[in-house]
């Protein structure tokens, strides 16, 4: 694998909407693609032909943002997907295919993010400009948390669409998650049954359901947000591939228990932490049981002992949210070498 690293400033600032009357984000894709030793007027010439499939994985997170007005912090900036779309579109001779994917955070209401986006009025422009070049845009989550009931559910014909358009990998011994993997029943992830993970995980076995996109694309484009994550640091490109998965139940995030007890969900535990462990877990495990009352007081319930706990030890960390995490970098990189 050619691991060569090429970087370009530009203004920084995005464009505006409609992203065709400013040409400072364009210039510096051509920037780049010369430094990468490209035809910066048709990079992907080399890759791809007249009716290739191509994929664009960007990074769509969730379509509100608590901390800040709109959501650029959260999701790969459409400019430059634009941008993308134009330089496929000259190395195909508008003939071919693009899908634009992506797996949000379940909690993400889908149409409002293609809304804050406006990713769907570029498609539909992009359409017009090269009719014999179908676009589309595709939500690849298995499940969907709807917070109007708080109601997790699966996508319509679940399991029709596990069998035609997943598939699972596993990717056994090789699993950077092997070297931990006699702590594998401790793998968690947040809002997740933990015994459904379990399933997937153990010595010898570590399984991943990738959208099978990925594997019938002609070329995949990965195409990320340059930003931080609590549980990882700085990802690069890299943990934007935990989107090709479909379910989360596949992607150990952290492991259960405090660090001085061979986990790394926080630094500190004590008996009230413990009890929030397993409360969380019962929760999570009989969710789709309960009634939507029950699921709100059990959300205050596990608010109420956290908060205590983090007084007691002084510890406010939970779900791996931190430096000690030594789970979720091995997931990620599993994903990448699966790719």
């Amino acid at each position: 694998m050619n691991s060569d690293v090429f970087a370009i400033r530009t203004e920084a600032r995005y464009p505006e909407f409609p992203y065709a009357s400013d040409d400072h984000l364009p210039a510096a894709f051509q920037r780049l693609f010369s430094m990468w030793g490209k035809d910066p007027s048709n990079p992907f010439k080399e890759w791809i032909s007249p009716g290739s499939n191509i994929v664009i994985k960007p990074n769509w997170v969730l379509h509100d943002s608590r901390n800040e007005n709109g959501i650029d912090a959260l999701v790969t900036h459409t400019s430059l997907i634009k941008c993308l779309i134009d330089l496929l579109a000259l190395a195909l001779k508008g003939r071919g295919a693009i899908v634009i994917g992506d797996a949000p955070l379940q909690s993400c209401e889908f149409q409002a993010l293609m809304n804050q986006t406006r990713i769907l009025e570029v498609v539909d422009d992009a359409r017009k400009r090269y009719p014999d070049l179908n676009i589309s845009v595709e939500d690849w989550r298995l499940t969907i948390l709807e917070t109007s009931d708080a109601a997790q559910k699966h996508r319509a014909e679940y399991n029709s669409l596990i069998a035609k358009d997943y598939e699972v990998v596993d990717v056994g011994k090789d699993s950077f998650l092997e070297d931990i993997s006699d702590h594998a029943d401790r793998f968690r992830v947040t809002c997740y049954d933990p015994k459904l993970m379990a399933s997937h995980h153990k010595p010898g076995k570590h399984e991943y359901l990738v959208a099978r996109r990925v594997f019938d694309t002609d070329l995949m484009i990965n195409l990320p947000k340059m930003k931080t994550h609590i549980k990882a640091g700085l990802t690069g490109a890299l943990k934007n591939l935990v989107g090709i998965n479909g379910h989360k139940e596949y992607l150990p995030h952290h492991m259960l228990g405090g660090s001085n007890k061979g986990g790394d969900c926080y630094y500190k535990g004590n008996a009230v932490r413990n009890l929030y462990d397993a409360a969380y877990d019962r929760f999570w495990g009989s969710y789709g049981r309960l009634s939507e009352p029950s699921r709100r007081v059990g959300t205050i319930m596990l608010a109420g002992l956290w908060r205590v706990s983090s007084v007691m030890t002084g510890d406010s960390i939970s779900a791996g949210s931190w430096f000690g995490n030594e789970t979720i970098w091995r997931m990620t990189l599993d994903l990448n070498h699966l790719l």
